[in-house]
């Protein structure tokens, strides 16, 4: 029986769990920008209370430039749902692959079980033949 199906199928599950990695460290990534925005927020919020009566230009270009951060927010908040999107397809991808592992597995037991046995036999067969070579000589 051929091991190339066993060994295809063992190389798409280890490229399916790198690819999950992968995505668990772009999460990881998405949340560190997160919690970095919500904290230049929290300055840029401080300064505009320090600096109220500043000029009305500098006023607006603060309002500018939470506006611009909020789209960016935005777009990271969409790429996060995006991408916990796609972590829930590979979640159902991963646990079929698992489920069809499994009932592989159970497929194939017996025939590793037949496998060991003709083992077995062979190695049983080798020793009587040495033996009747060293009965002849």
């Amino acid at each position: 029986m051929s091991e190339e199906p066993t060994l295809t199928f063992s190389e798409r599950f280890d490229e399916v769990i790198s690819l999950l990695r992968t995505l668990a460290e772009g999460l990881d990534r998405v949340e560190a920008l997160q919690t970095e925005y919500g904290k230049r927020l929290s300055e840029l919020e401080a300064k505009v209370e320090a600096r109220l009566y500043d000029t009305r230009p500098i006023w607006e270009q603060v309002l500018s430039k939470l506006t611009a951060f909020e789209e960016r927010q935005q777009r990271t908040e969409e790429r996060q749902q995006q991408m916990e999107q796609r972590l829930e397809s590979i979640d159902r991808r991963v646990r079929w692959l698992y489920d069809e592992f499994k009932d592989l597995k159970v497929r194939l037991k017996p025939v590793f079980s037949d496998a060991v046995k003709l083992l077995n036999d062979r190695d049983d067969f080798e020793e009587r033949i040495l033996k009747l070579e060293t009965e002849r000589s």
